[in-house]
């Protein structure tokens, strides 16, 4: 059913702002959710925090303490 207004099954790409407002708000956005604004730095950060959780959750698994039982 097709809803007027509705979003739901809208083209993904509308709800991005254009190209040229985007690199004028990029660096203020990025600054407010704590990202890089260069995408490689943004991946990076984002691996090392995987990483650190899954580090963290190798430890609880082992101890045998976490919320998983056989």
């Amino acid at each position: 059913m097709w809803v007027p207004g509705s979003r739901r099954y809208a083209d993904p790409t509308t709800f991005r702002l254009p190209g040229q407002r985007w690199e004028g708000r990029r660096a203020e956005y990025c600054a407010l959710v704590a990202v890089s604004p260069s995408a490689n730095e943004a991946l990076e950060q984002v691996g090392e925090q995987l990483h650190a959780a899954l580090d963290e959750l190798e430890m609880l698994l082992a101890s045998g303490d976490g919320p998983v039982h056989d």
